[in-house]
């Protein structure tokens, strides 16, 4: 993860968690995805953190919530929350603000 690494062991405690969540939501299988799908699992898995005050406690109920793979790999191409700005590969667009590379690429 880029946003967050988690020590060994909030590791050792979520990996199966997320191993069992990733086929149960059909993800493809840890270890045949790419960085945009990696980059899309970190979105997903971080996409409800504001306010969490301890994200080690938070982070199996993150997994447990993981949403369908076909849901969540539909949604970049559609138009909802498109507002015509470029999308930045590194970066999901709530979490723009805090890159100086995508404020200064983006108008505001």
């Amino acid at each position: 993860m880029q946003r967050w690494q988690a020590g060994a062991a909030t590791a050792r405690k979520c990996a199966p968690r997320l191993l069992r969540a990733l086929h149960k939501q059909g993800w493809p299988a840890i270890e045949n995805l790419d960085d945009a799908q990696h980059r899309l699992l970190e979105a997903e898995i971080f996409r409800n953190t504001g306010g969490a005050k301890s994200w080690v406690k938070c982070l199996p109920g993150w997994i447990e919530d993981l949403r369908l793979y076909d849901r969540v790999r539909s949604r970049p191409g559609s138009s909802q929350g498109h507002s015509g700005r470029e999308r930045c590969p590194d970066h999901p667009a709530r979490y723009r603000t805090g890159c100086i590379d995508c404020a200064m690429a983006v108008p505001s």
